[in-house]
């Protein structure tokens, strides 16, 4: 199946009709506009049981046979090396291996922040690996009680001075 995100909708005057065809009239909204357009209306049609998406700006022209063989490769991988998340307007991808914790630590990694210096703030026991890899974690006041327990600190929000220490501008 094809999905055409028509960027600018110019492609009236071409007649491309056909049931694998899908053409989407949207405005001009650049590049991005257009691809995050396309990804929205395959993911609007899950019976269709669409895996893959390529993304491919008018002025692209490809190889046809790189296609059989993209499509080849990823036939024969076992298990998808992602994760998509789709909450309007939001399209999230992410590598399965990925999670809080290894984002707080590459982050600190690429920042040059040390650990020591890092506070975590979570509520859910989902957010426990990513604390756990700081010295310094703080559960927010209405958090899951096994956060609590973990925790170094529980944000109390009566006495948020004494908890942070403010700088002056």
């Amino acid at each position: 199946e094809v999905f055409i995100s028509d960027n600018g909708k110019t492609l009236k005057e071409y007649g491309l009709t056909s049931d694998k065809i899908h053409i989407f009239p949207n405005k001009n909204a650049g590049g991005a506009g257009g691809f995050t357009r396309g990804l929205i209306e395959i993911f609007r049609c899950p019976e269709k049981g669409i895996t893959h998406a390529l993304l491919m700006d008018d002025d692209v022209v490809i190889d046809t046979s790189s296609l059989l063989r993209t499509a080849v490769i990823l036939s024969l991988l076992k298990e998808k090396p992602y994760q998509v998340f789709y909450k309007p307007p939001l399209i999230t991808v992410v590598h399965k291996e990925a999670g809080k914790k290894e984002g707080v630590l590459h982050i600190c990694k690429v920042l040059a922040f040390p650990l020591e210096q890092v506070l975590i703030v979570g509520n859910s026991q989902k957010d426990w690996e990513m604390m756990s890899a700081v010295p310094h974690s703080c559960a927010v006041m209405n958090a899951e009680p096994f956060l609590k327990d973990r925790a170094r600190y529980t944000l109390n929000p009566d006495r948020l001075p004494a908890f942070f220490r403010f700088r002056k501008l």
